[in-house]
């Protein structure tokens, strides 16, 4: 079993509070690019930032 970001969870967060991937992008200060290829690729590297937005742990985004 491969760990990878929960991307439906993310988007479920999105969801609540009205916003979206690129949103992420900005909040962090990184690249529209870097954010879009940790979810297009579930990438484990975004668990930690897009976790801190959402003041979740990062092991509540990993599935």
């Amino acid at each position: 079993y491969i760990m990878k970001l929960n991307i439906e969870k993310i988007d479920a967060e999105l969801k609540r509070i009205g916003k979206t991937w690129y949103w992420i992008s900005v909040k962090l200060g990184t690249s529209w690019q870097k954010v879009r290829y940790w979810r297009d690729t579930k990438c484990l590297k975004g668990a930690t930032p897009i976790a801190e937005i959402f003041n979740l742990d990062a092991k509540d985004l990993i599935k």
